[in-house]
C-alpha cells in the first residue's frame, strides 16, 4: 500500500475516533489524557514524515 493512501485512512480512523470522544461524555470528564488519541497523532506525523521523504 502506498504510504499516501495508508496516511489517509489514517486520517480517517483519527477524525473518527475524535469524533467518538466528543460524543462521549464520559470520557471528556475523565482525569487522564485519552493515550489512544495521542498515540494515533504520534502515528500520524510519524508516517507523514516517512511520507515526505
Amino acid at each position: 500500500m502506498p504510504a499516501h493512501v495508508f496516511l489517509h485512512a489514517l486520517e480517517d480512523v483519527l477524525f473518527d475516533v475524535e469524533e467518538l470522544v466528543l460524543l462521549n461524555e464520559d470520557l471528556q470528564h475523565t482525569q487522564q489524557p485519552c493515550l489512544h488519541i495521542l498515540a494515533l497523532q504520534q502515528l500520524l506525523l510519524t508516517v507523514n514524515a516517512y511520507d515526505e521523504m
